[in-house]
């Protein structure tokens, strides 16, 4: 029996057939068997502790800031109607909802691996808007300030790791890197970020 075909990228089960993978999107050039896979993710893991360990907690204060609000949110609503009735229920409810979407959409796009182009930086009231070409021809956003947004010259190949929000240029100029936990810049020769403690990662271990 041949083996079980998955996503370079993501690790996904691929269809034969297909040519980009159904779960991340990335264009499959040559799928590997799972022995393969598992062998990577095994020697990522190892290689990686600080990272794992912080996706870990990560999640594990998400949860504890949400539930943490919720009553908060219950007190807000029952002292501006005065009682418990169904709309300060039905206002709980909806405000979880709408929480609970808004989650869903910000972990899924930091839920996968994705290496694009920088195309162009546009000043907005808010910061510095960058976007980033994937190689699937999608258009990725990335909001910070001038610092971040002189530390990428167009046309520098990066790569956005699975659970972070800020992609790192693929080929660094040996001086800066970037922070891929909080966005900031720093001196390559350092270690952790000067801003987060966030341990220093080499791009070229997530391609």
């Amino acid at each position: 029996m041949k083996p079980a075909n998955y996503c370079e990228n993501c690790g996904a089960r691929i269809d034969s057939k297909k040519k980009f993978c159904p779960a991340c999107g990335c264009q499959v050039n040559a799928a590997i068997p799972t022995y393969q896979i598992n062998n990577r993710k095994k020697a990522q893991s190892v290689k990686h502790p600080d990272l794992n360990r912080y996706m870990r907690q990560r999640v594990a204060w998400a949860v504890i800031f949400g539930l943490l609000l919720i009553p908060m949110v219950l007190f807000l609503i029952w002292r501006d109607v005065g009682e418990f009735t169904s709309d300060v229920w039905f206002s709980l409810i909806g405000f979880i909802l709408i929480t609970a979407v808004l989650a869903f959409f910000t972990l899924r796009n930091a839920g996968y691996t994705w290496q694009a182009e920088f195309i162009q930086v546009i000043r907005q009231s808010k910061g510095m808007q960058l976007d980033f070409k994937t190689d699937q021809g999608k258009i990725k956003t990335v909001y910070g300030d001038d610092r971040l947004a002189e530390y990428f010259s167009i046309g520098d190949r990066v790569i956005k790791i699975k659970g972070f929000d800020f992609p790192e240029k693929i080929q660094r100029d040996g001086e800066q890197q970037l922070c891929v936990a909080c966005g900031r810049v720093y001196p390559i020769v350092e270690k952790r970020c000067r801003y987060c403690r966030f341990p220093s990662i080499d791009p070229q271990d997530y391609i």
